[in-house]
């Protein structure tokens, strides 16, 4: 995933949280934020594992957002990785990532 794709600051991450936009499943949390620029932020808890496994679930994420990045465009998108998903393989985290986004998209359906 590109740099320029990415959410870093707290602030920017806190206003995404607090507009309490969220969509859930038994594997992730996905806060969202509709119609401005493409951004995404990946975050999992400490208790999930050690610095390496973490690291790298961060970085299957960022590889299955990446082939999903026209789906994604006009959101900012904060993913929070849930240890459920730690037992998963890729194909699954794939199907479970593209179920979370069409709840997303589901609901902006709704709103308009």
């Amino acid at each position: 995933m590109n740099r320029n794709y990415t959410l870093k600051t707290n602030e920017d991450i806190k206003k995404l949280i607090s507009m309490r936009n969220s969509v859930g499943s038994k594997y992730y949390v996905v806060y969202y934020l509709a119609n401005t620029e493409t951004k995404v932020g990946i975050s999992i808890s400490k208790r999930c594992g050690n610095a390496v496994l973490r690291n790298y679930e961060k970085r299957v994420m960022r590889e299955i957002l990446r082939s999903r990045l026209e789906v994604i465009k006009n959101y900012k998108i904060f993913i929070i990785i849930k240890k459920n998903s730690l037992s998963l393989d890729y194909k699954d985290k794939c199907k479970q990532v593209d179920y979370v986004l069409k709840k997303i998209l589901k609901e902006k359906i709704n709103e308009t």
